[in-house]
C-alpha cells in the first residue's frame, strides 16, 4: 500500500514570528494538526506568498509504507527554494482518528528540538539550524511508532518555510500531510508458518502490549523433506518508555547434558530457562562447584512434557545462594532445550541481559588455542574474559590480549579447577578504548577451556550496556545484519562486525550483502585484517553506498585461512545510551540436518519484546517450516506478529 499525499495549507490566524520568524522554532500546533479550519489562506497569515507556490519543494524521506509496533523509522525532511537563506519546519506524529500523541519524536542533530504543547509532541527546528551558515534546508528525525498495533492509520502533518532574510511575510511556506496506514497484523496464533530462501531472513517481532510479562519458548520445526534453519531471538527491554536493553539469542539444538558459568553476585545473577518439548517429563539432575572446584548442591527437578522451567540460579529449586562464582552442571534423561542469561541490574534499578553459552559436556576436548574477536577496554568499557573447564581435571594456560596488528598488549595465566571456572576483568583505565581479541592458549599438557567475553560499557558511572562474545571459526560464514537510522542518531540501529584471523599471515576476507529474499544487493566489499590480527567496523564503514533501513544477510568468506567472528548490534536508546548486543554468525559449510531448533526462552509483555529471525545458514540451503510457540505450562501461547 503506498502513502497517501495531501498538500493543503496547515496554518492558523497565528502571528508569522510566532511560526517561523522565531529563530528558536515556532510555539506548539503550528502545522495544521489541527486540521483545515485554521489555514494559511486565512487573513493576516503569511499573506505575501501562495502557500506551496512554485519554485520550492518539500520532502520527507524515511516514511513507511505501513507502521510496525514499535518499529523505530530515521526521517530526513528537506525544504528548499533558490535563493533561500533560512529554514524552518515543524512536525507532528499524531493517531489519524483522535488527534492523539502517535510513537515518540527524537531529534537527529542540534537542528532539531522536540517540544510539547496539549499533549503532543512537535519536531521543529532550533536556534542553530537558523544561523547556521551556510543555510542548511535537510533535518533529520527519528519516530518510534507506538507500542499498540490497533491504534489505526498515523498522520504526519508537516509545514516548513524559505527565507531570505527579510520581513517575515516574504518567507515562503510548504505544507504536506501524510498518513501511514496501521500494519497488516497477523491474526494472533501460536504458530507462524516461514519460507526462507538461500542467503535469506524471515523476520517478524512481538508487539508487546500486556502491563504483564508471559514467559514461554519456541520450537523452529521443519517441514517434512525439508532442514532446519539457523535463528535468533532479540529480546527487547522498555521501562519507563525507554529502550534499556537488548540480547541477542541463537536457536539452540537440543542436549541431554550440559556445564554454564555461573555467578550470584549483589546486582549480578544467572539465569537458566530449560524447555522440555518431549511428550514425557524430563528429569533434570544438576550441581554447583565453587571457583576452588568444590561440589554442593546437588539436587533433582522435573519439567512436564511440552512444559518450561526459568529461574535465576538462587532461586528455588537451585537455591545456590549469594556471593556464588564457579559452575553448574546438569544432566538430563530427555533432550532438552537450554539457554542461560546473565543479568544485571544497573546503577538506575534497570535490568540489563547478555548470553552465556551452554557446553556440551559429550564434545571432546581439543588442545588447539581458541580466539575471542572482540573486546574493549578503557574510555568506560571493560572486558570480562570467562574460561569454564569442561573437564574432571585442572586446567592452565594463559590468556593474551592483542591489538588490531596482531600485538600482544598484556598477557595472563590461568588455572581453572575442575568442573569450574576462571574469571579476568580487564582495568578499564584510561579515558581512551582499546581494543583487539582474546586468544586463549592451553599449556601442552592441558585441553582446552571454554571461552566467552562479556564487554560492558559504563559511562558515567552508569552501567548502559553488557553483550557477551563467543568464539568462532570458519572461512565462510553467515550473519544477520539491519540498519535503521544514521549510527549517532537516537532510536538508529547499526550492525557491525568483528573479525579476529587466526592465522600469522595476514587475510582478506570478501563481504557481500543480501536482501532478506536472498537477491544480492550487489555490494560487496573487502577487509583486509593482519596476522594474528583484528579488525571491527559498522555495516556504513563495509558498505557506505548503504541506504537504511536495511534487513538482511553478510556473508563473509576467506580464501586461505579460518577467522573468528562475532555480529555487533549497537543501538542509540531515547536517552542517547550506547547500547549493544551480539549476534552469533554462522559457519555455512556446517551440513544443516532436520533436527529440531529451539528458543528456550521467549518473553513479551511487561516491557519486553521478542524479535524472531529465521535465516539459510548452509549453502544452498532454503526451505518451509513452522515457528511454533508454547507457554510455560505446555499450553498454546498465542501471539500478535509484526513483520
Amino acid at each position: 500500500m503506498k502513502l497517501s499525499f495531501l498538500l493543503i495549507c496547515l496554518f492558523g490566524p497565528v502571528s508569522t514570528e510566532l511560526l517561523f520568524g522565531n529563530g528558536n522554532g515556532p510555539a506548539p500546533a503550528v502545522n495544521g494538526v489541527f486540521g483545515p479550519a485554521s489555514t494559511c489562506a486565512q487573513s493576516g497569515c503569511h499573506s505575501g506568498r501562495v502557500v506551496n507556490s512554485p519554485g520550492g519543494d518539500l520532502s520527507i524521506l524515511g516514511l513507511p509504507t505501513q507502521w510496525a509496533p514499535n518499529q523505530v523509522y530515521p526521517l530526513t525532511l528537506m525544504v528548499s527554494r533558490p535563493g533561500a537563506v533560512e529554514y524552518g519546519f515543524q512536525l507532528s506524529a499524531v493517531i489519524d482518528s483522535a488527534n492523539m500523541q502517535s510513537g515518540t519524536l527524537l531529534p537527529g542533530s542540534n537542528l532539531v528540538q522536540v517540544i510539547t504543547g496539549g499533549g503532543l509532541q512537535f519536531a521543529e527546528h532550533t536556534s542553530a539550524a537558523t544561523s547556521a551558515s551556510p543555510a542548511s534546508g535537510i533535518f533529520t528525525l527519528s519516530w518510534q511508532a507506538p507500542s499498540d498495533p490497533n491504534l489505526g492509520n498515523v498522520r504526519f502533518d508537516i509545514a516548513a518555510s524559505a527565507g531570505y532574510g527579510d520581513a517575515p511575510d516574504n518567507d515562503y511556506i510548504y505544507t504536506q500531510r501524510l498518513t501511514v496506514p496501521a500494519p497488516d497484523l497477523q491474526p494472533s496464533s501460536a504458530t507462524r508458518a516461514y519460507l526462507v530462501n538461500d542467503l535469506g531472513i524471515d523476520s517478524s517481532r512481538t508487539v508487546g502490549g500486556s502491563s504483564s510479562a508471559r514467559a514461554g519458548f519456541a520450537r523452529i520445526i521443519a517441514d517434512s523433506g525439508n532442514t532446519t534453519p539457523s535463528g535468533i531471538a532479540i529480546f527487547g527491554l522498555r521501562m519507563n518508555s525507554v529502550l534499556v536493553n537488548e540480547a541477542g539469542v541463537p536457536a539452540s539444538p537440543l542436549t541431554q547434558n550440559g556445564r554454564i558459568y555461573a555467578e550470584v553476585n549483589g546486582r549480578l545473577d544467572t539465569g537458566i530457562a530449560i524447555a522440555n518439548p518431549a511428550t514425557r517429563v524430563a528429569t533434570i539432575s544438576f550441581s554447583f562447584t565453587k571457583s576452588d572446584g568444590t561440589d554442593f548442591g546437588a539436587g533433582r527437578l522435573t519439567i512436564p512434557a511440552g512444559g518450561q522451567l526459568a529461574r535465576f540460579l538462587d532461586q528455588a529449586p537451585f537455591n545456590s545462594g549469594t556471593g556464588f562464582q564457579g559452575a553448574f552442571t546438569f544432566t538430563s534423561d530427555t533432550p532438552v532445550g537450554v539457554i542461560t542469561l546473565r543479568g544485571l541490574t544497573n546503577e538506575r534499578g534497570e535490568f540489563l541481559m547478555s548470553t552465556l553459552p551452554v557446553i556440551d559436556l559429550t564434545s571432546t576436548p581439543t588442545s588447539s588455542s581458541i580466539l575471542l574477536p572482540y573486546y574493549a577496554d578503557g574510555g568506560g568499557w571493560t572486558t570480562s574474559v570467562i574460561l569454564v573447564n569442561p573437564t574432571d581435571n585442572p586446567l592452565g594456560g594463559a590468556v593474551q590480549f592483542r591489538n588490531g596488528a596482531g600485538l600482544i598488549v598484556s598477557a595472563y595465566p590461568y588455572t581453572i579447577p575442575r568442573r569450574s571456572s576462571f574469571k579476568l576483568i580487564t582495568s578499564g583505565q584510561g579515558s581512551s578504548t582499546q581494543s583487539g581479541a582474546v586468544l586463549v592458549v592451553p599449556d601442552s599438557k592441558s585441553v582446552t577451556p571454554t571461552a566467552l567475553n562479556v564487554f560492558s560499557f559504563k559511562p558515567a558511572g552508569v552501567t548502559v550496556s553488557e553483550a557477551g562474545v563467543l568464539p568462532s571459526s570458519a572461512n565462510a560464514f553467515r550473519m544477520y545484519v539491519e540498519t535503521a537510522g544514521l549510527v549517532g542518531d537516537p532510536l538508529s540501529i547499526q550492525s557491525g562486525i568483528a573479525v579476529a584471523n587466526v592465522s600469522a599471515s595476514p587475510v582478506t576476507l570478501n563481504l557481500e550483502l543480501f536482501q532478506s529474499d536472498g537477491v544480492s544487493t550487489g555490494l560487496v566489499s573487502t577487509l583486509t585484517v593482519a596476522g594474528q590480527g583484528q579488525a571491527a567496523k559498522f555495516l556504513s564503514d563495509i558498505f557506505p553506498s548503504l541506504v537504511p533501513p536495511f534487513e538482511g544477510l553478510v556473508r563473509v568468506t576467506s580464501a586461505s585461512s579460518a577467522v573468528s567472528a562475532v555480529g555487533l548490534r549497537a543501538r542509540y536508546n531515547e536517552r542517547s545510551d550506547f547500547l549493544i548486543t551480539t549476534t552469533p554468525p554462522v559457519n555455512e559449510s556446517n551440513p544443516p540436518s532436520s533436527a529440531e531448533y529451539d528458543f528456550p526462552h521467549i518473553v513479551n509483555g511487561g516491557g519486553y519484546t521478542t524479535q524472531f529471525i529465521i535465516f539459510s545458514g548452509a549453502t544452498g540451503q532454503s526451505g518451509t517450516g513452522s515457528l511454533k510457540f508454547f507457554a510455560q505450562d505446555g499450553t498454546a501461547m498465542p501471539l500478535t506478529l509484526s513483520p
